[in-house]
């Protein structure tokens, strides 16, 4: 019998299920900027460029 891991959802991707419920119960992007921002002092472009589906406008 095959034994297959599963990889742990990235709440970075704009389709993770996680990132979604995140989305209900805050305001769209703080969840997931300071989620980023706890691992690793970033710039905003690179905030930009690290969360997926993120834009300037609201």
């Amino acid at each position: 019998m095959e034994t297959t891991q599963q990889t742990p959802p990235d709440i970075f991707q704009a389709n993770c299920l996680s990132r979604h419920v995140l989305q209900l119960i805050a305001d769209q992007w703080t969840p997931l900027v300071i989620y980023a921002l706890e691992r690793d002092t970033m710039r905003f472009g690179q905030l930009l460029k690290r969360i997926d589906g993120i834009s300037k406008k609201c």
